[in-house]
C-alpha cells in the first residue's frame, strides 16, 4: 500500500509560466516558497526556504485564481508527480512536482487560523 498527498500553506514565489486557460495538454503552472526553521550551531533560528512546482490542469481552479500573483499566499493540495523530459542532448531530465488538485488563495484571516490548527495539531 502506498499514500501519495501533498498538502502546502506557502508564498507564490514565480508565475511565469502561468498559463491562464489550462488543457490536459497545458497545465497552469507556478512556484510556491515555504520556509523551514532550524536552530544554528550558536543556538540562534535561522530559515531555509524550499520552492515547489505546481501544476493544475482544472479550469475550474483558474476561475479561482484569476488574481494571482507573486506573493499571494496559497493552500495547495494534491499528489505527488515526476514529469520526464528528453534534452535535444540526448541527455533526460526529471522534475518532481505537486498536481494539485485543491488551490486556495489565503486572505490574512484564513492563513492564521490554518496556522494555528496546524500548530494545535503538532
Amino acid at each position: 500500500m502506498s499514500f501519495n498527498r501533498v498538502t502546502l500553506l506557502g508564498t507564490v514565489a514565480d508565475i511565469s509560466d502561468f498559463e491562464e486557460e489550462p488543457s490536459i495538454h497545458r497545465p497552469a503552472k507556478f512556484i510556491i516558497m515555504t520556509v523551514n526553521k532550524y536552530r544554528k550551531g550558536n543556538g540562534k533560528p535561522d530559515y531555509i526556504p524550499d520552492f515547489h512546482h505546481v501544476w493544475f490542469y482544472s479550469k475550474k481552479v483558474m476561475n479561482d485564481l484569476i488574481t494571482l500573483k507573486t506573493g499571494s499566499n496559497v493552500f495547495v493540495d494534491g499528489h505527488l508527480k515526476t514529469h520526464r523530459n528528453k534534452n535535444k542532448d540526448g541527455t533526460t531530465t526529471y522534475l518532481t512536482y505537486i498536481s494539485a488538485s485543491r488551490v486556495d488563495l489565503m486572505n490574512d484571516t484564513q492563513e492564521q487560523n490554518l496556522i494555528g490548527m496546524v500548530r494545535k495539531w503538532k
